[in-house]
């Protein structure tokens, strides 16, 4: 049985948090890159949500003046 070696011990442990701290990084960065792209996609969906309820709200109003003229 070989004796314990504190040095090696502690050279190990610093070794699997570098391991560690390299993976977090590495999923902090995929995680910015995925909020920048759910950001983008939001706002394309809010612009189009814009458009569509405008859209509506025209359509709704030739509506009720079509529906107020009298018939032909």
């Amino acid at each position: 049985m070989t004796e314990f070696d504190p040095l090696k011990a502690a050279r190990e442990e610093a070794a699997a948090l570098s391991d560690v701290l390299a993976t977090l990084r590495r999923r902090e960065n995929a995680a910015e890159i995925a909020m920048g792209q759910a950001e983008s996609e939001l706002n394309a969906i809010r612009k189009l949500r814009g458009y569509a309820q405008m859209e509506l709200a025209r359509i709704r109003d030739r509506i009720a003046a079509l529906e107020h003229e009298p018939p032909p």
